[in-house]
């Protein structure tokens, strides 16, 4: 890995960028400790970056759930997930810091708040569970199929109205390719 030597203005400038980035970039070092943390969803966590700098990672996150971190970190170099933190969900992506000799440095993060995503994903789940209770209690025959034909899924009532024995010998029907019955 080659040494990248900027000019201190450089640094400075990218230092102050980062309080507008849409979310949180932080470093801690390979004791756990935040060294450097900034971006706007500080202000939604209402978290100045002072209170957290040089705190533990182990101050922020629950214990078991900064091992499973360090776990996956520690195997690969990378942790990407959805997390709960405080009333929200970020996407964190985490990765491991190291210089040329392969020295753990440390840790950079970037957290970006998700909870219209995680929100809009339960609503869809529910929305499903409904559809799917409506369609299995249905009094009629329902079956869903491809436009090439091929069944997909069937309720209880269309396999007592063919009189089929399964749901898996339905299946094997293409609604294109399937005679008639007279």
């Amino acid at each position: 890995m080659e040494k990248l030597d900027f000019p201190i203005e450089i640094i400075y400038a990218l230092k102050k960028s980062i309080k507008f980035v849409p979310g949180i970039v932080y470093f801690a070092d390979h004791n756990y400790i935040i060294k450097f943390a900034e971006g706007k969803s500080l202000i939604l966590l209402e978290i100045e970056p002072k209170d957290i700098i040089n705190k533990s990672l182990y101050d922020l996150y629950e214990k078991t759930q900064i091992d499973e971190i360090l776990e996956v970190l520690n195997k690969s170099g990378e942790y990407r997930s959805i997390i709960p933190f405080r009333n929200f969900h970020f996407d964190l992506w985490i990765v491991s810091i190291k210089d040329s000799t392969n020295k753990l440095l440390g840790y950079l993060g970037i957290a970006r708040e998700v909870n219209d995503f995680v929100n809009t994903k339960s609503s869809l789940i529910e929305s499903e569970e409904k559809f799917k209770l409506i369609v299995e209690n249905a009094p009629v025959g329902i079956l869903f199929a491809d436009k090439d034909g091929s069944i997909k899924d069937v309720n209880i009532m269309l396999l007592k109205v063919l009189g089929s024995p399964s749901a898996e010998m339905t299946k094997q029907i293409n609604l294109l390719t399937f005679p008639p019955l007279v």
